[in-house]
C-alpha cells in the first residue's frame, strides 16, 4: 500500500511539473472526466489538483464524475437517454438508509413506469 501512494505522489508531482513547463497556455477551459462516482477519495484529490491547476493556469478546470457524459452524447442523437442517480450518490439523499440491491432496482423499475418507458 506504501509503495501505491508513493506512485500516485510520485505521479502528480511528475503533471505538477508537466504543467509548469507548458510554455503556451490552455486558451479555453479543461475538463477532467473521472472514471469514477462522485465523493470517492480519487475524485476528491482529482478536485483539489484541478482547482491548483486552475489557479497556475488561469483557467477554468472542471471535474466531471459523468464517466458516460460522452456516450450519452452519442445516444441521444438517436435514442431517449435516462440517466439514473440512484439513491445515496452524487445529489440524492443521504437519508442514512441501509440500501439493498432490491431496493435499488425497485427504485429504478418504478422511474421507469412514471416516464412510462
Amino acid at each position: 500500500m506504501k509503495k501505491y501512494s508513493q506512485i500516485k505522489v510520485a505521479a502528480v508531482a511528475l503533471s505538477m511539473y508537466c504543467i509548469s513547463t507548458f510554455t503556451a497556455l490552455p486558451d479555453k477551459p479543461i475538463t477532467i472526466v473521472l472514471p469514477f462516482p462522485a465523493g470517492s477519495a480519487t475524485g476528491n484529490v482529482t478536485r483539489i489538483i484541478a482547482q491548483n491547476y486552475s489557479e497556475r493556469l488561469g483557467q477554468p478546470v472542471m471535474t466531471d464524475s459523468g464517466m458516460w457524459q460522452m456516450q450519452a452524447n452519442k445516444l441521444s442523437n438517436h435514442f431517449r437517454v435516462i440517466r439514473y442517480n440512484g439513491r445515496g450518490n452524487v445529489k440524492s439523499d443521504h437519508a442514512g438508509a441501509n440500501y439493498s440491491i432490491s431496493l435499488l432496482a425497485d427504485n429504478v423499475v418504478a422511474l421507469l413506469n412514471m416516464l412510462q418507458v
